[in-house]
């Protein structure tokens, strides 16, 4: 009997070390943070191109709910925020937006890439193919919220 006690003894003890050890987190709380939270929120475009005066412009940055390494990019390229906006899939601190046609009705073609350079701003290179001609930009992004 003394045995069988020590043993429920032993193993009560042992329970209560590995709970201890658990970490507990709060429901609404993520174990580890999405690696697009930085890319997220509106930014001010400052977009530079050989054929255009340098132009300004705000684009909305939001994750895609239905792919974890998306982002979706409403008016980037000032394509407007009612129109269908691009993607970018993100790898590292580098968002790519594969060559893709946007806007409602088809009339833009948009490719490149960026990175984060700060938590507050991002480095872009991308082409706009829009009727047949290629347009080169590079621009600067800084977070407005």
């Amino acid at each position: 009997m003394k045995t069988l006690t020590g043993n429920i003894w032993l193993i009560i003890v042992l329970l209560a070390g590995m709970l201890a050890g658990c970490e507990v987190y709060p429901v609404d709380q993520d174990r580890e943070a999405d690696p697009r939270d930085p890319f997220t929120g509106y930014w001010t475009v400052t977009e530079y191109s050989e054929e255009f005066s340098t132009f300004t412009y705000p684009v909305n940055i939001t994750k895609d709910p239905s792919n974890g390494s998306r982002l979706i990019m409403e008016n980037f390229g000032y394509t407007g925020f009612d129109e269908k906006p691009p993607y970018g899939i993100l790898s590292g601190a580098t968002v790519t937006i594969p060559q893709q046609t946007v806007c409602n009705d088809n009339s833009m073609v948009i490719s490149g890439s960026g990175q984060l350079i700060s938590a507050n701003s991002m480095q872009w290179n991308y082409t706009i193919i829009i009727g047949g001609n290629q347009y080169d930009y590079t621009a600067k992004l800084e977070k407005s919220n």
